[in-house]
């Protein structure tokens, strides 16, 4: 069976929650991306503090921090985490990513809800 590992794209973009608005529309554009539902927001220690919604992002100021725009927070899996258990969880949120994390909740990438 697969694991949340073998699913995920570690092509997602990341930002530091005291980033403002403009520095991730700059990141944005700059690279095409496997997944972009949300910007995941990373300490640095590369931790999932939080994610951003892209559209909650479009909508704001260039000058916004992304800490004050976070959204709900992310569905966090395991690496290791079964398939199956993964779809429940983002079926269960209607979330159309999930959050990958190693065990010491170092972010390692999304799964695009379209894998599962």
């Amino acid at each position: 069976m697969a694991r949340a590992a073998d699913l995920m794209t570690a092509s997602v973009p990341v930002a530091n929650p005291d980033d403002p608005v403009s520095t991730v529309l700059a990141l944005l554009k700059r690279q095409v991306w496997e997944e972009a539902s949300h910007v995941y927001l990373i300490d640095a220690e590369k931790r999932l503090v939080g994610q951003v919604p892209i559209e909650t992002v479009l909508r704001a100021q260039d000058s916004d921090r992304l800490k004050d725009l976070q959204g709900r927070p992310p569905i966090e899996v395991p690496a290791d985490a079964d398939a199956e258990t993964v779809a429940l969880l983002a079926v269960e949120r209607h979330e159309t990513d999930v959050a990958v994390l190693n065990d010491t909740r170092v972010f390692l990438g999304a799964i695009p809800i379209g894998r599962l």
